[in-house]
């Protein structure tokens, strides 16, 4: 008979794990077990802004165990921003990384990552009696982000015992896009779903538009945790089609165009970069390859010789903020697919197949 020895627990200092808040997970056990059992001396950490206030704590938690700790400073958008290249320059043996998913594997880092989704907790009742309040006999498509993917579970569960005990069904759904998790979504990845309406778990509203551009038919509706209400959410989705139309035409008169590859983490991938290229050489501009960390107006203003851009940093980059740059900027799905009324968000999707995309697009 085999015996399964149950790993210890580690005791951490409560006068520091208490100065963090008490209902996110940190995955502080994982976290120091890895370094512990890879007996690591110099790790790095990588936060969103959200997060970077605690990074004083957390250092001070992992140097009991490690030599060094180093913080990446740099504005980190998503998990498409993870950045093992420059841990791996710094000489760092370790990385970790926080409140995102796993877009790019660990297999491909360079040194050995740990994605920590920072799981938030919060007031489950609350959100639960208001969905039951206001979807009984509605179909609903239940969506948030990674850090309530727990919410999402307890909800589903909590909507089967309700349709079990009463007449008035909820008809409820919890969509997915592969490689992400059932009810996950990003920026720039999300499903399609015949839900009529749409229940989203999440602060903020960047998410959210992914859902709002993908079902652009639906009705949205938004609970933040934070401060328990629940908002009905709009998005001119005609407006914003129309003016990446315009700049679609615009862009049709440029000669010079200049391909924008992101230094930001690992936001370029080689492949989209040579489907992007070919197809601007097969359509008779002039290409001029350039790498930018973030795109400003007073950087692409230099370039003075180039008529219009194509940017591989991120497709919502163009979709959200292209009105506000001075020449046309397209992102790949706008290059591949000039007349459309909709747009696919599928960039990290691994269903299907398309050059714009940043999975499943060799041809």
């Amino acid at each position: 008979m085999v015996h399964l020895i149950k790993p210890t627990k580690i005791t951490i200092p409560s006068e520091l794990t208490s100065l963090l808040p008490q209902n996110y997970d940190f995955n502080l056990q994982k976290s120091i077990t890895t370094i512990k059992k890879y007996s690591f001396k110099k790790i790095a950490l990588q936060l969103p802004d959200g997060l970077l206030k605690y990074t004083n704590i957390l250092k001070k938690i992992f140097m009991l165990y490690v030599d060094e700790v180093i913080v990446l400073g740099d504005v980190v958008y998503g998990a498409c921003c993870i950045d093992d290249i420059s841990v791996y320059d710094l000489g760092y043996e370790f990385l970790i990384h926080y409140g995102h998913s796993c877009l790019v594997s660990v297999k491909e880092m360079k040194v050995r990552t740990l994605y920590v989704f920072v799981d938030i907790r919060f007031d489950y009742q609350h959100m639960r009696d208001v969905f039951i309040k206001h979807f009984k006999n509605k179909s609903v498509a239940l969506t948030s982000t990674v850090q309530f993917l727990s919410a999402v579970q307890y909800l589903k569960r909590e909507v089967q015992t309700y349709n079990d005990k009463n007449e008035g069904k909820i008809d409820l759904i919890v969509p997915q896009i592969n490689p992400l998790s059932p009810g996950e979504v990003l920026g720039c990845t999300s499903p399609k779903f015949s839900s009529e309406n749409v229940f989203f778990i999440g602060d903020g509203r960047f998410h959210l538009e992914s859902v709002m551009l993908s079902n652009p038919e639906k009705i949205f509706y938004k609970y933040c945790p934070s401060i328990k209400k629940l908002f009905i959410e709009e998005y001119d989705h005609k407006k914003v089609i129309l003016q990446r139309k315009e700049a679609i035409s615009k862009f049709k008169l440029a000669k010079k165009i200049g391909l924008i590859i992101s230094t930001l983490g690992r936001q370029t991938n080689h492949l989209l970069l040579k489907n992007v290229k070919n197809e601007l050489i097969k359509k008779g501009y002039q290409v001029y390859k350039i790498k930018i960390h973030e795109i400003k107006n007073e950087i692409l203003d230099k370039f003075t010789f180039l008529d219009a851009f194509v940017q591989l940093n991120c497709t919502r980059l163009s979709i959200d903020w292209g009105i506000c740059f001075n020449k046309p900027i397209l992102n790949p799905y706008e290059l591949f697919n000039d007349s459309f009324n909709n747009y696919e968000m599928d960039f990290y999707s691994l269903e299907g197949n398309a050059k714009w995309k940043n999975f499943n697009n060799q041809f």
